[in-house]
């Protein structure tokens, strides 16, 4: 599940990679781009902290 979401993420870089490589694109909101950015780290983080916190669960009651 983590790995989706790295893949996805990766994804969203060469897109923007990509999209800064071409000049007319560049000018679409760099802001926008970054907010978008920001909105991904945050979930992500938030994603991993889950991640780490049931895995951690699953780890105390299976050899509790």
């Amino acid at each position: 599940h983590l790995f989706v979401n790295l893949v996805l993420l990766v994804k969203v870089f060469l897109q923007v990679f990509l999209n800064l490589q071409r000049p007319q694109i560049f000018s679409l909101n760099i802001l926008q781009l970054e907010q978008h950015y920001l909105d991904l780290m945050r979930i992500l983080y938030v994603q991993i902290i889950i991640h780490l916190c049931f895995t951690k669960m699953f780890i105390n009651c299976f050899y509790s």
